[in-house]
């Protein structure tokens, strides 16, 4: 989660503390209040920067004067977060004009240094040791596999934070829990780029034995603490409680008057169609301003990523100041995924768009319109505003490190670099790296470090404010600063302070839920340990169509990415080479609008490989798309003297399904309920010409609300005849052959994860059939 900076009172009193006692544990007389404050360097002790010297004309960028020979006057605002001195992270100064409140234009100063701290895997290692000294029975466990533990426990996958670029997304190689996984002793092996695109990801618990487990979560459960606020196990529908949040979210933003469009483009476009649970936030006026104002080949897919990042990063700022917000709920933060119990931002990339995953708690909804209200009008100010920055150098004179770098590219770069341009065009369309990439002042800091994202969180400072001060930060001097071979992207905060945001050990609000389901998996391990009944790959899918024509069954895999990579790439030569599969042809694959699994775009050669059908057999299509640009097709509606049972968008990609001519559906359900699923299959079985229904998720989400404690992806398949046994046969030959794969081998914890889960209503094909009798079907909008 993303945390305040405490006070430097604070700071300095935990420092000391850290010296007496393990921060993740209490030891005697420590409080939980003490145990969740995270560990920060006291601000006195921050290194001293020199800083660009205002009095230089080539470090400081020229202002525009107006009619008056004066330097256009700086239109003021009223900071109404606090009335308190305005805080920055090391490196970034607020400076306060008067004590009313009103501000002045802020100051950036950029930081090249590396962090030399213990960060990420090294850093929960290190932690993990200092817990083996305390507790014998971990003593001949690998640091490793103890740090793993703890991590998951602590922040799950999507909270880990370390250095480099994408570090809490679950397939990136900066990942922590996949450092962590890949430095336990005999894995050699990294995650390759190719590997990443097709979801193959470890099993994160293959190396930990049923005995360490079983020992680390009597440590855990020995040492816990809740924080400090704490949430309850979850019960209900987890979806439909996410959709409830969105619905209401949605509710009050349609009696909103927003600000007026530019140029006949919306300010924002609130995107909520379906029931994909998140609601995507669209910034139409601003993605038109890009492609009207862009210099040539100066804006591409890193400038949308961008700037989305850089209003998330605003948005939060809003949001965790909010009076209704601070020490009553859980702060808003940045994940790359969705279905979280708490609010979250996601960035959708080149669609210029924000993904709200709401979490399940109504109260989110008043804080974040006024958030939501604050940060648009933010944007129109910053839309609106004419003032223009020149830097005012002499290209004989100065620069010449930079135009060195630049290379072939500096006359051009050089020429848009010192041209007098607005702040909003300088800080998107002005590139700063040399080759193709486009990164300009802004995606140079937004792209290349995703601490600077949690820095600027931090600062109560509108978007106009923070773009001057971005813009202001690459002068001659500053950016020069960066130039080694490359250029190197500066942080905007200290080392230390960087350190801070990595080992911030405050758990999220969902430890207490984590450690029960651990000690509930601990508890069946022991269990089987006893009965040494350790290889447990029964399943009981078949079970629930052996009184049928039918057969189905499932397959577990490395991720949700992985389901679609499966069914197009062979892992063995037998697999593709069934008898019934005899035509060679190369079609596209057939896949609905909005449907989005990135492998598609990796994978040349894309063929269904599933046995007895061609690839124009088969349609691909998610059920409840994440829709991220608003859509101008029109729903199909139920007959009104029809017993609506799903939403119409549902109704209307499984209407389109039936127009297919083709005999195999492939459905992503990743965010379906278990009603729409019981629709789904029942609508599939009414159409006889259609013999093979396949649905396929991410478990890391929904399946598991929101803890993501255990990434995996699912295959349900249903065939409709088994009386054919040549194309039967090779079906299960198929599957059977994928199951048995290295990579689809899942370990007892993780597959008890996952089964526990499963009890409590997600997907299988026992609760997918049964919900149409025992689900309350989902209310219509």
């Amino acid at each position: 989660m993303i945390s305040r900076l405490p006070s430097r009172k604070t700071r300095s009193a935990t420092q000391q503390n850290s010296t007496q006692q393990s921060p993740f544990f209490a030891s005697e007389g420590t409080t939980a209040t003490d145990i969740e404050k995270p560990f920060f360097t006291p601000k006195d002790t921050a290194p001293i920067q020199a800083k660009p010297n205002p009095s230089k004309v080539s470090d400081t960028p020229a202002v525009k004067e107006n009619n008056t020979g004066q330097p256009a006057p700086t239109k003021k605002r009223t900071n109404k977060e606090t009335n308190d001195t305005l805080e920055a992270p090391q490196g970034g100064d607020i400076k306060k004009q008067k004590a009313d409140g009103d501000l002045a234009e802020i100051t950036l100063t950029p930081f090249y240094e590396e962090s030399t701290s213990e960060t990420g895997a090294k850093f929960w290692s290190k932690q993990a040791a200092e817990l083996k000294k305390d507790e014998k029975t971990l003593s001949d466990i690998d640091n490793e596999k103890i740090a793993l533990i703890l991590l998951i426990y602590k922040k799950g996958v999507f909270n880990a934070f370390g250095e480099g670029e994408n570090t809490n997304y679950i397939r990136s190689q900066n990942n922590t829990v996949l450092k962590i996984n890949f430095e336990i002793k005999g894995n050699k092996n990294k995650l390759s780029s190719d590997d990443n695109a097709a979801g193959k990801l470890p099993d994160i618990y293959r190396d930990i034995t049923p005995k360490e487990f079983i020992e680390i979560v009597k440590v855990l459960e020995k040492r816990h603490i809740p924080a400090k606020l704490e949430r309850k196990p979850f019960e209900g529908d987890y979806i439909e409680s996410q959709r409830n949040v969105s619905k209401l979210l949605m509710e009050q933003i349609k009696t909103k008057q927003w600000p007026a469009p530019i140029n006949k483009h919306k300010i924002v476009e609130f995107i909520h169609e379906g029931n994909y649970a998140p609601v995507n936030i669209h910034f139409p006026a601003l993605k038109a301003y890009i492609s009207q104002h862009k210099e040539k080949n100066s804006a591409g897919a890193l400038t949308y990523s961008s700037v989305t990042k850089f209003l998330m990063a605003r948005l939060i700022n809003i949001y965790n100041a909010d009076v209704d917000v601070k020490d009553k709920q859980p702060l808003l933060a940045e994940k790359s995924s969705f279905g979280f119990q708490v609010p979250t931002l996601g960035d959708l990339g080149e669609s210029l768009t924000i993904r709200l995953s709401p979490g399940i708690d109504i109260a989110i909804v008043k804080p974040l319109m006024d958030s939501l209200n604050k940060l648009i009008d933010e944007l129109k100010e910053l839309l609106d505003n004419k003032e223009t920055r020149h830097f005012n150098y002499d290209s004989k004179k100065e620069g010449k490190s930079l135009r060195k770098y630049w290379g072939q590219d500096a006359k051009n770069k050089w020429q848009s670099y010192t041209k007098e341009k607005t702040i909003l065009e300088h800080l998107l369309f002005t590139l700063m790296e040399k080759g193709s990439k486009k990164v300009s002042m802004l995606t140079r800091i937004m792209y290349r470090h995703p601490d600077n994202i949690i820095a600027l969180s931090k600062m109560s400072a509108s978007l106009l404010d923070l773009s001057k001060a971005i813009v202001n930060m690459h002068n001659i001097t500053s950016v020069e600063k960066g130039i080694t071979s490359s250029l190197q992207a500066p942080w905007l905060s200290t080392k230390e302070a960087r350190k801070e945001i990595d080992q911030n050990i405050n758990s999220d609000e969902v430890t207490t839920q984590r450690l029960s389901i651990l000690k509930e998996i601990a508890k069946k391990i022991e269990e089987k340990t006893e009965k040494e009944e350790w290889e447990d790959d029964v399943s009981d899918s078949d079970s629930e169509f052996e009184k049928s024509e039918k057969y189905g069954n499932k397959l577990i895999v490395p991720s949700g990415m992985a389901t679609i990579h499966q069914l197009l790439n062979p892992f063995e030569p037998q697999i593709s080479a069934s008898p019934v599969n005899s035509k060679k042809t190369e079609p596209k694959i057939d896949l609905a609008p909005d449907t989005y699994y990135e492998f598609l775009n990796h994978y040349k050669n894309k063929k269904f490989i599933i046995p007895g059908f061609d690839t124009k057999d088969n349609y691909l299509v998610d059920l409840n798309p994440n829709i991220t640009t608003p859509s101008k097709d029109a729903k199909n509606t139920q007959k009104d003297d029809e017993k609506k049972v799903v939403n119409d968008q549902v109704f209307t990609i499984i209407e389109d399904l039936k127009k297919r001519n083709v005999k195999v559906w492939i459905v992503d359900i990743t965010s379906s309920s278990l009603p729409e699923l019981n629709y789904l299959y029942n609508q599939w079985d009414n159409e006889k010409n259609v013999e093979l229904l396949i649905e396929i998720a991410s478990g890391l989400k929904n399946q598991q609300h929101g803890l993501n404690m255990n990434p995996y992806g699912t295959i349900h398949w249903v065939y409709r005849n088994k009386n054919d046994q040549k194309k039967f046969e090779a079906l299960k030959t198929f599957f059977s052959l994928q199951k048995n794969q290295p990579i689809n081998k899942r370990s007892i914890v993780s597959n008890e994860i996952r089964r526990y889960f499963k009890k409590l209503g997600g997907i299988s094909w026992k609760n997918m059939l049964a919900a149409g009798e025992n689900e309350k079907e989902p209310k219509q909008e």
